[in-house]
């Protein structure tokens, strides 16, 4: 029967035949009748005979349109533009169908030059017969080595066009005026904890609540990040604070690549050591520059032995604080707090013992793309807790640029109240690996006493053995002279001495190293690495130095991790070693669950071991829940034998993510609850949805309630129409995707991806185009009982398509409203077009079924008249 079957949806019937070239002068063979079946099909044609579908003669309906596969008919689409592999932008395309053709899409110079070609090349030839008003070229003609096809089903124009006819633009770079500003908005991005122990019969109760606010308005955007701690002992006595970690004003300046900040944050820490501010800056940013051309919260990692609560603090202030499983822990979601400053993380056990360390950081070599430059200028008041009075003014501006691929430049200057310093350095990019050198000099005018000058070194290095795939970084080795102080130093030495408080409190850094490799050891041999820091100081003798070497590998599917750690802390000079084996077994997937389980052995030489057992897993039909049961074996020096255990679950729900916990041992109990979550209120309401991150998308589906969206696992459309896509990668191409399972049967959403380049912190709606109507399943005859036309368009009252006729008269289609007319038609004479009505039923189907129907189609008055008398209708 050729290549025709009525598809699941009868509006879209395709051919078996595939999309041909029937090159110059040549056309499809045009079919009519009996006279059909004697035309020959050209040089890569498919032709099938339609004579077996159509029935009578009298019934015959125009199936041009489907005599070859991938045909689109003439029109307007929306679609995406792919150049040479590359969006481009999402626009309009108007295709239309020349005598003999297939439709094409039209293209203008204006069209061309938004998407990057070099439309100065264009002959003036080729440009002439665009002067005619509703001119419609083919891309052939204006450039003759470029492609276009259209993609219907994907809604895709895709170009192909030689490099030379293209504007050189960098890869990956995406025209700043499609980044999206987004919509005036508000959120508050929420973190709230509350943990509960009670050890050796000391009970205390302690809570967290970190919050992330924001409101975009004209494409300003106002950001607080605060918290509130709570803290009750047991014994009668309880505490509560509240910190404001930064509160600003900020705006992307487009033209300048950079972005204006006024309030209190951050500087960066690429040069000179980050400080918080209260002021204004205006710093580029890379992440506006393309992927091509571009050139850090740090992650904190830890082990905790039982269910612990970490907390994050910088500068004196809380950023962080979650409870963690027992286990390595890794914190990689940190808001960002510049590029330097210690992390001071402090691991609070069930038991209430407390482990304390220090994370520090220094960026690695500075090298920029040639022509790139990298700047910060900032004006403002120091912002330190521990400063005795009023802290000082200071400005500071910072420079980086790119001069050849080899070598780039950089430099700032600093000065404060009572402080100056500057720097100068370069970054060199050698076959020996990438080696950046610089030099700070500073001077303090302290109170009561002499100025102290100095000078700090610093060099960095990072290489890549590709013979032995070793991976080598030294982001930083610093020396500093007995009287160079940074800033931060500088302002509390100030304000000691003012006070006629001990200055030695302030210490003075003299070096810190920090080096770290990678080795691969080759297939199944596993992976080799190693990491060391130390830090000491000119007025402190003991210093603080952290090692580490560990093993990793697998065994078919186990996979294992032995690691050795020796640690000393400057604040008592002691040292102890640590030794951890870790063994993992996947336990396999059954259904949608994954399962692990888990040992590891830990051991210290301050006679401290710890044996524990774990079994992790996931379920749900997108992992959305996730637990851990763990048992666990203490033996300590100083408490003896203990034995204990717990459980954690995490729940990552549409709305927001929930969190909790409980252990128990010979000595302790521990319970928490925790959530996550955000609150954005937009052009359309109230949205509740998970974190956010810093650039966020709202969907628009009306109707679609139960919709997923593949970019953020658990997030569904809830029953006004809208859901929260977090974590948006700004000033790049992002694509929005809605998976309609789980919405009602009775909605259809017309696309289900979109793409955009928000600008960052923006807040971008996408709406998504629904029609809700019921599904309706008919066999439909002529009043002489014989079935409709076969491919005949079905049409609802307001001319729209939403149908077609199948085989034997069966009529797929989706109908608008409740009750009302449809019409069939085959033809452009009035006597090639029915009618017939429907109606829901008083007590209706669930709407996941469709509405059943046997109906006949009345012709107009005139024809039917005609049929009844006997009259033949012609084409």
């Amino acid at each position: 029967m050729g290549g025709f079957a009525a598809a699941s949806n009868a509006r879209e019937l395709r051919t078996a035949s595939t999309p041909t070239d029937y090159g110059e002068g040549k056309a499809p063979a045009q079919l009519d009748g009996a006279a059909q079946e004697s035309n020959a099909p050209t040089d890569g044609d498919v032709i099938f005979n339609p004579t077996f579908l159509k029935g009578r003669r009298d019934n015959a309906v125009d199936l041009s349109r489907f005599e070859r596969g991938g045909q689109t008919m003439p029109g307007v689409y929306r679609a995406d533009v792919y150049v040479n592999g590359n969006w481009v932008t999402s626009e309009d395309i108007t295709l239309r169908a020349r005598a003999g053709e297939q439709a094409q899409p039209c293209f203008t110079p204006a069209m061309l030059e938004r998407y990057g070609a070099n439309v100065a090349s264009l002959s003036p030839d080729a440009l002439k017969p665009l002067a005619a008003a509703n001119a419609c070229e083919r891309l052939e003609a204006l450039l003759p080595n470029a492609t276009a096809s259209f993609d219907a089903a994907d809604l895709r124009l895709i170009i192909t066009v030689p490099q030379a006819d293209m504007r050189r633009t960098p890869r990956g770079y995406v025209d700043p005026k499609y980044w999206d500003r987004g919509v005036n908005a508000g959120f508050i991005d929420y973190n709230a904890n509350l943990y509960s122990t009670d050890s050796y019969g000391t009970a205390q109760t302690q809570g967290f609540l970190g919050l992330n606010t924001g409101v975009n308005v004209a494409g300003w955007q106002l950001r607080s990040n605060s918290s509130l701690s709570w803290q009750d002992s047991g014994s009668g006595g309880s505490r509560m604070q509240w910190q404001n970690v930064a509160t600003y004003v900020q705006r992307d300046l487009k033209r300048l690549r950079s972005r204006i900040t006024l309030g209190e944050s951050f500087t960066s820490g690429e040069l000179f050591d980050s400080v918080g501010f209260r002021g204004v800056q205006i710093a580029s940013d890379d992440r506006m520059l393309p992927e091509s051309k571009r050139g850090y919260a740090p992650i904190v990692r830890g082990v905790a032995q039982t269910n612990a609560k970490v907390t994050v603090r910088q500068n004196g202030n809380i950023i962080y604080e979650t409870t963690v499983a027992p286990g390595p822990f890794v914190l990689d979601d940190l808001y960002a707090t510049g590029y330097g400053g210690n992390l001071d993380v402090t691991v609070q056990e069930a038991d209430g013992r407390r482990n304390t360390f220090s994370v520090p950081y220094a960026s690695v070599s500075q090298l920029l793309r040639p022509g790139v430059t990298r700047y910060a200028l900032t004006v403002g008041q120091l912002r330190d807790s521990s400063l005795r009075g009023k802290a000082p003014y200071f400005a500071q501006g910072i420079m980086q640029r790119g001069i050849t691929d080899q070598i780039t430049l950089y430099g700032g200057l600093l000065g404060a109240q009572g402080y100056g310093a500057t720097q100068a350095g370069i970054a060199i990019n050698t076959k020996a690996g990438a080696i950046s050198v610089d030099a700070t000099a500073a001077q303090t005018s302290v109170p009561g006493a002499s100025s102290m000058r100095g000078q700090s070194y610093r060099v960095g290095y990072s290489k890549l053995l590709e013979q032995t795939s070793t991976n080598l970084t030294v982001a930083a080795y610093r020396y500093s002279t007995s009287g160079y102080l940074s800033l931060q130093d500088a302002a509390r030495l100030r304000s000691y001495a003012r006070a006629g408080e001990d200055t030695s409190a302030v210490w003075q850094a003299r070096s810190r190293f920090l080096v770290s490799a990678n080795q691969p050891l080759g297939d199944r041999r596993g992976n080799l690495y190693v990491s060391a820091s130390a830090q000491n100081y000119w007025n402190r003798p003991s210093s603080d130095v952290q090692f580490q070497i560990g093993y990793t590998n697998s065994w078919r599917s186990i996979s294992y991790n032995l690691s050795v750690s020796r640690m000393r802390s400057g604040n008592d000079g002691r040292q102890y070693s640590q030794f951890y084996v870790g063994v993992t077994i996947p336990l396999g997937r059954v259904s949608r669950t994954i399962a692990t389980v888990s040992t590891n052995l830990t051991h210290d030489t301050r006679g401290n071991t710890q044996a524990q057992t774990s079994f992790n897993g996931t379920a749900g039909d997108l992992n959305q829940l996730s637990y851990n049961l763990h048992l666990d074996a203490n033996n300590s020096a100083n408490t003896g034998t203990a034995v204990g255990g717990g459980a954690n679950l995490q729940y990552r729900a549409p709305f927001t993510e929930l969190r909790a916990g409980a252990s128990t041992g010979s000595h302790f109990r521990q319970m928490s609850v925790g959530a996550m979550g955000s609150i954005v209120a937009h052009p359309g309401g109230i949205t509740l949805g998970q974190s956010l991150g810093d650039t966020i998308a709202i969907v628009e589906a009306r109707g679609a309630k139960g919709a997923s969206l593949t970019n953020a696992p658990g997030v569904r459309v809830d029953r006004h129409g809208y859901a929260i896509v977090p974590y948006l990668t700004p000033y790049s191409l992002n694509t929005v995707e809605i998976d309609p399972k789980g919405s009602p049967a009775d909605v259809e959403i017309k696309e289900t991806s979109q793409k955009v380049v928000p600008h960052l912190g923006s807040v971008v709606m996408l709406h998504y185009q629904t029609v809700r109507g019921r599904t309706l399943l008919a066999h439909a005859t002529l009043p002489d009982g014989k079935p409709l036309p076969f491919g005949a368009d079905v049409i609802d009252p307001s001319g729209s398509s939403v149908g077609a006729v199948g085989q034997g008269g069966q009529i797929y289609a989706r109908v608008p409203a409740d009750s009302g007319t449809l019409t069939a038609k085959w033809g452009e004479r009035s006597d090639q077009r029915c009618s017939f009505g429907y109606a829901v039923p008083a007590s209706p189907l669930p709407d996941s079924l469709p509405l059943r129907l046997s109906v006949k189609c009345e012709l107009p008055t005139i024809a039917a008249a005609a049929l009844k008398s006997g009259a033949k209708t012609r084409r």
